[in-house]
């Protein structure tokens, strides 16, 4: 699984990757982005399932990108893959 990774992102060389991720923990919820330009952590409503988190993690980054009018190539990584493929 890892060489699989690796190779399709090795096919990205000219993409900025953006790593999003979502956590529960003690009842508290919050999401992270992650790229070379910028870490971002939000908190977000407790009541969200991981799989609503995973999804609002993705949203946060397709937001930064726009907001910040970025014309490069982007690929955003996730370990969720039940909201990759809820969003197909």
């Amino acid at each position: 699984l890892k060489q699989l990774a690796e190779e399709k992102l090795s096919q990205k060389q000219n993409s900025v990757l953006i790593y999003t991720d979502a956590s529960k923990i003690n009842n508290k919820t919050g999401v992270s982005i992650c790229s070379s330009f910028n870490v971002k952590k939000i908190a977000i409503p407790n009541f969200l399932s991981i799989f609503s988190a995973e999804l609002t993690a993705i949203y946060e980054a397709c937001r930064w990108i726009r907001q910040n009018h970025l014309t490069n190539n982007f690929t955003i990584c996730s370990d969720s893959l039940s909201s990759l493929l809820g969003l197909q």
